[in-house]
């Protein structure tokens, strides 16, 4: 092997189980991981048969040792550089300073250089570190690379990445599955498992933000692509931005392909706030779209451009946020943002990449077609509604019921009558109906629910005729275990056992059993604690009180403790 190549060498073992556990703090992201765990294991090194089973291979080639020349306006562009097995994607990366302007072409062996492609600048999740390099290329297949750079770069080097040969899986997946349309209005869009086969997983569950504005993003990707080679070009940049970046997911929520294909990207659900990793500062507050291919002298295609249409004028109005004008968001910071940490900033509804970040994405052509996509994404968005949800509070009883209510506005602040709210509850990465209900002539609602496990609660409107889906924000419950403790009897001679009974919902694997006795001046004194071992959730303990007084028994589980139940101990009869 050449000394130039570098097989990457740190294992990826992970596994991720988030569990609130039962009444313990919850919150979006936790809740969001709460019975899902994804399992990513790879072992890298020495492997690459194993890799190419699982989920294609990477490597890095070594640049420092190459031979770099100047040109006629002064760039240095390195001599051919060979890998050593053919790769789908690459992208440059370095050790300290990244080398200026750089760019990139491939070939084939013994066949034409394709043109050069950007390949500086990239993005990154808020508050992370910028990744010491830039975004990956999709080249569709070669094994020669040519770097053309403005300054040398320390530790130089390309990351490729080997997309597994597509078998019989992949022709299988040739027709490309759509998502079922839950909203009225909703573009036709291509779920993630059609393209990621089961070999994309993110590293840890989703987190929720908000959906203020969409950044339009172009991925410098060669446009001459075939329809075919969509899929496996998500693949393979889901991989460089996994394990050469280090993020937990592709960093785009949507792809639009030239075709004019919609994919779901980022992992979460079509409808949900999912941060992204595209727009380092905003990505908790925006939704970011992705046109893949390279827009710098020449503008996406009409297809694409319908597609991105279709697309902002139903996913804004969805989450309350029109497509025209301009709102103000809060930068969070960080190596891409020429805004600080907390600077209010005004964008446009549809932005560019180049709006919050430095960047020139999504390239000259896109970026000048802003103005009409903006336009056309308004002609076609229906005003966007307001759904508020009250309650339910954030700490409730296994299977207690409780009253939800709100009211679904329209843009004009009048309440839209007759229109079907779904109460829905989302438990790790499953959203179950708990109840529906109907709006009266004020848009006010109102419906009852009993969860059973902690999640985050919404209501959501699905839209009807030329009037968009709407939802609310999300309320994160904990449920506490439900636990009761009851007495054989209740009035007791002194010196004798009562038998006390405790259940738990959800079946609890042990409680605890608490009897206390009050004294007439209110002073409390635990007279036994025993820890029981349950059974299908129930429990029973002989507890002999051999005083007597007024005594409380209770039943404990973490989280949670029973009602009491009141025993009386009487004195024992004077003689006459």
């Amino acid at each position: 092997m050449s000394s130039r190549i570098k097989r990457r060498s740190r294992a990826l073992s992970e596994t991720v189980v988030l569990d609130p556990g039962a009444g313990g703090p919850i919150t979006r992201r936790a809740l969001l991981g709460g019975g899902a765990a994804w399992t990513l294991a790879a072992a890298l090194e020495g492997a690459p048969a194993a890799l190419a089973r699982a989920a294609g291979g990477h490597f890095t080639v070594a640049l420092d040792g190459v031979r770099f020349a100047r040109d006629a306006r002064g760039r240095l562009v390195s001599e051919p550089v060979r890998a050593p097995h053919a790769f789908s994607v690459v992208g440059l990366r370095w050790r300290v300073a990244p080398p200026g302007h750089a760019e990139l072409h491939v070939r084939r062996r013994g066949g034409a250089w394709s043109e050069w492609a950007a390949a500086g600048g990239a993005h990154a999740p808020d508050g992370a570190a910028a990744p010491a390099g830039g975004e990956p290329v999709w080249v569709g297949r070669a094994d020669e690379l040519q770097v053309r750079v403005s300054d040398r770069a320390e530790g130089l080097v390309a990351a490729c990445v080997t997309a597994a040969a597509d078998g019989p899986v992949g022709a299988a997946a040739a027709a490309l599955a759509f998502l079922p349309a839950l909203y009225a209005g909703q573009p036709a869009i291509v779920g993630r498992e059609a393209w990621a086969l089961g070999r994309c997983l993110p590293s840890v569950a989703p987190a929720l933000g908000t959906v203020e504005f969409a950044c339009v993003h172009h991925t410098e990707t060669p446009n001459g692509y075939g329809a075919a080679q969509v899929p496996a070009a998500l693949r393979a940049i889901f991989r460089y931005h996994r394990f050469f970046n280090g993020w937990h997911d592709i960093g785009y929520n949507f792809v639009v392909d030239r075709f004019g294909r919609i994919f779901e990207a980022r992992a979460g659900g079509i409808d949900e706030p999912i941060v992204g990793a595209h727009a380092g500062g905003f990505n908790a507050a925006s939704t970011g779209v992705a046109l893949l291919g390279s827009y710098g002298p020449r503008g996406p295609s009409a297809a694409a451009q319908r597609a991105l249409t279709r697309l902002l004028a139903w996913k804004l109005p969805l989450h309350g946020a029109p497509v025209t004008g301009r709102v103000q968001t809060v930068s969070d910071g960080g190596p891409y943002t020429r805004y600080g940490r907390g600077r209010r900033v005004m964008v446009h509804r549809v932005a560019g990449h180049r709006d919050v970040d430095s960047t020139s994405c999504p390239g000259a052509a896109a970026y000048r077609g802003l103005p009409r996509l903006r336009a056309a994404a308004a002609a076609r968005a229906p005003a966007a509604l307001s759904l508020a949800l009250d309650g339910p509070p954030e700490r409730v009883v296994f299977a207690a019921p409780q009253t939800v209510a709100g009211r679904l506005l329209d843009a004009a602040g009048a309440g839209v009558a007759a229109a079907e709210i779904a109460v829905e509850a989302r438990i790790g990465l499953r959203t179950e109906r708990l109840a529906t209900a109907t709006t009266g002539a004020d848009g006010s609602w109102s419906a009852f629910i009993a969860l059973k496990a902690s999640a985050l609660v919404r209501a959501r409107f699905a839209g009807a005729g030329r009037r968009t889906g709407a939802l609310s924000a999300y309320h994160a419950v904990s449920v506490l275990p439900a636990v009761t403790v009851s007495a054989d009897r209740t009035i007791v001679p002194a010196g004798e056992a009562v038998v006390l009974s405790a259940t738990t919902q959800p079946p609890a694997r042990r409680m605890t059993i608490v009897v206390e006795r009050v004294e007439l001046d209110g002073t409390v004194t635990v007279v036994a604690r025993v820890h029981l071992r349950a059974r299908a959730g129930r429990a029973s303990q002989a507890v002999t009180l051999a005083e007597p007084g007024s005594y409380v028994a209770v039943a404990e589980v973490p989280g949670s403790v029973s009602p009491g139940v009141t025993i009386q101990v009487p004195a024992a009869a004077v003689p006459a």
